[in-house]
Formats: C-alpha cells, sequence, structure tokens
C-alpha cells in the first residue's frame, strides 16, 4: 500500500532537504537540469516576443515615409549604438553583480509609482526639463528591473521564481526590454530636441 505524503511531493515541487522536508519552493532549483530548462524557456519565450515585436518593426522599414525619417534623423543610429551599449553593459553587471536585487522589489515599485505620478504631471504641465528627467529615470529604472528580473530567474537571491511561472518570467523580461527601449527613444528624442 502506497503511502502519499504531502510534504514529500516530486510533481508539485516539494523534495527532502536531507533527513528534513521543505515547502520552500527555491528547493526546486536546487537540480541544475530543472534550473536549466526553466531558464531555456523564459529565454526561448522571450526570444520569441521580440522576434514577434522585431517583425512588427520591420513593417514599419518596408515604408517609404518611415525610411525617409530615418534616413534624415541619425540620432535613430545613436539610439541603436547606445541601447546595444546598456545592454552589454547590464549583462555584465548581471555577471558579476554581488548585490541582490531581489530584496529591492518594493523599492523599485515605489520607483515605478513615482515614475508614473511624474508622467501624469507632465502630460498636463509639458516641461521640457521634466520629459528628460522622466525619460532619464526610466531608462535607468528599468535597466534595474532587467537585473532584478534576471535575478529572481536564476534563483540565487532572497526571493526566486518557480519553474512553473516560466510565461510570467519571459513576459517580466520582455516588458523590461521593451520599456526600456522605449525610455531610451524618449531620452534620445529629449536631447535632440534640447539641441
Amino acid at each position: 500500500m502506497a503511502y502519499y505524503n504531502p510534504l514529500v511531493d516530486e510533481e508539485a515541487g516539494y523534495y527532502r532537504s536531507g533527513s528534513k522536508r521543505s515547502l520552500d519552493p527555491s528547493y526546486e532549483f536546487a537540480d541544475s537540469i530543472v534550473r536549466q530548462g526553466f531558464i531555456r524557456k523564459v529565454f526561448g519565450l522571450l526570444a520569441l516576443q521580440l522576434a514577434i515585436t522585431a517583425g512588427t518593426t520591420a513593417a514599419f522599414l518596408f515604408s517609404a515615409p518611415v525610411k525617409g525619417f530615418v534616413a534624415s534623423n541619425p540620432w535613430t543610429l545613436w539610439t541603436a549604438m547606445g541601447l546595444s551599449f546598456v545592454l552589454v553593459l547590464l549583462l555584465s553587471f548581471w555577471d558579476a553583480a554581488r548585490l541582490d536585487l531581489t530584496a529591492a522589489g518594493g523599492a523599485l515599485l515605489a520607483l515605478l509609482a513615482t515614475l508614473i505620478i511624474a508622467s501624469i504631471v507632465q502630460s498636463f504641465v509639458h516641461v521640457s526639463w521634466l520629459q528628460l528627467l522622466i525619460s532619464a529615470g526610466g531608462a535607468l529604472l528599468f535597466s534595474v528591473y532587467l537585473v532584478f528580473d534576471i535575478q529572481l530567474l536564476m534563483g540565487s537571491g532572497a526571493v526566486s521564481i518557480s519553474p512553473d511561472e516560466y510565461v510570467y518570467a519571459a513576459l517580466a523580461l520582455y516588458l523590461d526590454v521593451i520599456n526600456l527601449f522605449l525610455y531610451v527613444l524618449q531620452l534620445l528624442n529629449e536631447v535632440s530636441r534640447n539641441d
């Protein structure tokens, strides 16, 4: 007769730790194969999302008026170079990061709320220095959010994402990259407008 113990259920993701039983979901990452599969799923979904975004963007590239705009505005080249530079820095920082950002989720949420409130104020007052500040703050905030979400994904910090939440992880990374890109574009637009 089989005995079912709800505290040790490999299908549900609950494992034993030595002789002690644990309900901590971070033990799901103890097996490197589970972690690697989770990371593959997340980055596979992220690649698919970015490919769809790139395909949508490509539709605009084949329009003659849009091509003329891009050709007559060199800041688009600077945007692409700046975004590439920021992503390289972020990936370098992520690899060498010793700072656990996963415990700073509340602070990041407060900064995001501040950014949203500043954006609402900006929609009424239309001050160029505030728009520049919002753009720079948004680019910086979503750079930190990207590192935060990658640390959640890796499971190495105080808080981690369960392998069952790979769709959430891929969506969070996608939104980080897209928002970072949009704020960098806004920042470059404000800088070129002020010149």
